[in-house]
């Protein structure tokens, strides 16, 4: 009884002295990316935010250029230009200046237009997956 007894105490100590964690962390969420995260990569790029989401210019030759636009509806207005010192929020933007009109189509969700010196800009949503 006291070999029993001495065995499940050695046995006891053993495991609680081994370093094996069995906790585990959980997996971390992959998100949209964040303006911060962008300009980091691309300290020049030209973008803006509306609703959480980031929009960066789309280039001359993506499929973006070649969609039909609809009627176009405001969303909103440029507020403020970006500044490293505070953090990018809604309606910032780091090349548009302040009061430019963001607009968008219904037809289509993943991109928003403004009038750039003249011209037409179509501004594509970063979506993660």
């Amino acid at each position: 009884m006291n070999r029993i007894v001495l065995f499940l105490v050695l046995l006891l100590l053993l495991t609680s002295c081994s370093d094996q964690s069995t906790s585990r962390q959980a997996p971390q969420p992959i998100g949209n990316p964040t303006a911060e995260k962008v300009l980091q990569q691309h300290a020049d790029a030209d973008l803006f935010m509306v609703q959480d989401l980031v929009y960066i210019l789309a280039d001359p030759d993506s499929w973006v250029q070649e969609e039909e636009l609809g009627p176009l509806e405001e969303v909103g207005k440029i507020q403020e230009m970006y500044d490293p010192a505070k953090p990018f929020v809604n309606y910032m933007a780091t090349k548009l200046p302040a009061g430019t009109t963001i607009y968008a189509d219904s037809s289509h969700s993943s991109f928003l237009v403004v009038l750039k010196d003249g011209k037409e800009a179509r501004y594509l949503g970063l979506v993660e997956g």
